[in-house]
């Protein structure tokens, strides 16, 4: 361990940006106004940070493909956030079993989405 860093995650950063890159290369193509999507993802999860107790299931919803034991957080981390119990933002040791399944599942969803939407181009 490299100052309180394993060594295989400096492979996370770069696992991260694939996912991120396939998701975003994605909806590039399937929309007319990605930017529009995406800023307004950001808006509604940013105003859902503090939710009121009746907006808390929709929260949970849409937070836990981001911050669950296999969401993004963990592949651009290789972090798993410990849930039971834990203070909110405690982050528990290193998981590289959670690092590559998360890994491979948004790596995976990414690619499968993209080849989706380059299949659905018209050819010019």
């Amino acid at each position: 361990m490299v100052g309180g860093v394993e060594p295989w995650q400096w492979l996370a950063p770069f696992a991260g940006a694939t996912a991120t890159y396939l998701l975003g290369s994605a909806l590039t193509l399937v929309t007319e106004r990605p930017w529009k999507w995406l800023g307004m993802g950001v808006v509604g999860y940013i105003v859902m940070e503090e939710p009121r107790w009746s907006a808390r299931p929709l929260f949970e919803v849409v937070d836990s493909p981001l911050s669950g034991h296999y969401g993004l957080r963990t592949v651009l981390t290789g972090r798993v956030h410990q849930e039971v119990g834990a203070p909110v933002g405690h982050w528990t040791t290193p998981d590289i079993g959670a690092w590559l399944t998360a890994t491979f599942l948004w790596i995976a969803l990414g690619l499968t989405l993209f080849l989706w939407a380059s299949y659905r181009q018209p050819e010019r």
